[in-house]
C-alpha cells in the first residue's frame, strides 16, 4: 500500500529516473513494433514474386461493364487462368465482387456460346474442362457434334453449349447410351 507513494516520490525527487523508465518503455516498443514489420516483410517474401493482375473495382451485377484495376498481388494467391490483359468495355458474365480477380469466365467474350446454341447438362464422362474449351460430344461411340464447355463438370455432369440441333439429339440419345465428351486441343 506505502510503495505507490514512495515510488512517486523517489521519481519526484529524481526526474532522470522518471526519463529513464520513459526512454525504456519507448525503446521496448521499438523493437516490438520493429520485429512485426519484419515477420510480415517474410512472410510477404514467402509468398513469392507478385504478379499484376485485374481486379473488380466496383460490384458489378451480370450484364452490366466491368470497372478493373490492375494490382500487384503474390503468385500464391493468383489463379492460372486470371487476366493479365482487360478490355475496357468488357461485360460481366455473370454478378462480380470488388476486388476478386477477373478470370475469362467473368466476362462475357470469346467463351460465350455463339448465338443459337443451347446450354444443356449432360451426365457424362468428362475430362477436366475450363468454361470456353472446346469440345467433342460422344453417344454410343460415335462422334455426334462439336461444342462448347459453359461450366466446369459438377457431380459427374457438366455444362455444354452445343448447336441447337446437335442437342435435340443428344437428348433423345443419352437415355439409352453412354455419353462421353472429349476436351479438343
Amino acid at each position: 500500500m506505502w510503495l505507490l507513494p514512495r515510488l512517486r516520490l523517489a521519481l519526484a525527487r529524481r526526474p532522470w529516473l522518471y526519463w529513464l523508465l520513459v526512454g525504456a518503455a519507448a525503446a521496448l516498443t521499438w523493437w516490438r513494433v520493429a520485429a512485426l514489420h519484419d515477420d510480415a516483410e517474410r512472410a510477404r517474401a514467402s509468398w513469392g514474386t507478385a504478379v499484376e493482375v485485374w481486379v473488380v473495382a466496383t460490384d458489378t451485377p451480370h450484364g452490366q461493364p466491368v470497372a478493373a484495376s490492375r494490382r500487384a498481388l503474390p503468385t500464391a494467391a493468383v489463379p492460372v487462368a486470371a487476366l493479365r490483359e482487360f478490355e475496357p468495355d468488357a461485360v460481366a458474365a455473370r454478378d462480380l465482387v470488388a476486388g476478386a480477380v477477373l478470370l475469362p469466365a467473368d466476362l462475357v467474350g470469346d467463351a460465350a456460346p455463339p448465338a443459337g446454341w443451347v446450354v444443356v447438362v449432360v451426365g457424362a464422362r468428362a475430362p477436366h474442362l475450363a468454361v470456353g474449351d472446346t469440345v467433342t460430344v460422344f453417344v454410343g461411340g460415335r462422334r455426334l457434334c462439336d461444342g462448347q464447355a459453359a461450366g466446369e463438370a459438377v457431380d459427374e455432369t457438366v455444362e455444354l453449349a452445343l448447336p441447337s440441333e446437335c442437342a435435340a439429339t443428344l437428348s433423345a440419345a443419352s437415355s439409352t447410351s453412354e455419353v462421353v465428351v472429349g476436351r479438343r486441343g
